[in-house]
């Protein structure tokens, strides 16, 4: 690793993370044969979306991301590389079908420390907020940023990414509740007290979602 300004991290025995978001890059992808490759995982502080967001990068150029409820478990070995001026890579599986635009792309990804290298010289912790912006920038060359007209579309990309993931969070929520419906019409006691949680998560989450959707609508 020296000299290097890459950590590559000792990969796992098989794939750990799929990355969320592909198809949003594919204009990235169909220039990325299908296998392994080595992608770097870079924190996004700045990502109006996500303030915790993992972006997955391939040669600088944003292919995908750690899915959202997968991020806590790699925020502090990640956060940790980039304060310490280093760009975190781990080997990664391709496959992509390019007759119907299908992408797939899978990480050996660990939260373990022992999977970092021997010589990495970290920080024992990182300030999330303080990390370098990246959002707008590739990695590769940190003084050129993104156009104006690169930065809407991908702010367009990334609401629409947005707004798909909820929607479906939203059907799979009136599915839940048309199923605490019909449970609730049970004699059985117990299963109507399920069924009454379940209602009631069910119109929390929909609201949730229709707000998401209301601000989403303002800001753009």
């Amino acid at each position: 690793m020296a000299g290097s300004r890459f950590i590559d991290l000792i990969p796992t025995q098989r794939p750990t993370v799929k990355v969320k978001g592909e198809y949003y890059h594919r204009d990235v992808l169909r220039n990325v044969p299908s296998g392994i490759h080595s992608l770097e995982l870079i924190p996004e502080p700045d990502n109006p979306y996500d303030h915790y967001a993992i972006s997955v990068r391939y040669k600088g150029s944003v292919i995908g991301y750690i899915p959202k409820e997968r991020t806590h478990n790699y925020r502090d070995l990640i956060g940790r590389i980039s304060a310490g001026g280093y760009i975190a890579r781990v080997d990664a599986k391709v496959y992509k079908n390019p007759a119907n635009d299908f992408f797939d792309v899978s990480l050996y990804l660990s939260s373990n420390e022992k999977h970092l290298p021997d010589d990495a010289d970290i920080p024992d912790e990182a300030n999330w907020a303080e990390l370098p912006r990246a959002f707008h920038r590739v990695p590769a060359d940190p003084t050129s940023a993104f156009t104006d007209e690169d930065r809407e579309r991908e702010k367009a990309r990334r609401a629409q990414m947005n707004a798909e993931y909820e929607a479906q969070r939203e059907m799979d929520s009136q599915t839940k509740l048309g199923r605490a419906i019909k449970a609730f019409k049970a004699p059985d006691d117990q299963s109507q007290e399920v069924a009454k949680s379940d209602i009631r998560n069910g119109c929390a989450t929909i609201l949730a979602v229709v707000a998401v959707i209301v601000v989403l609508i303002l800001i753009f």
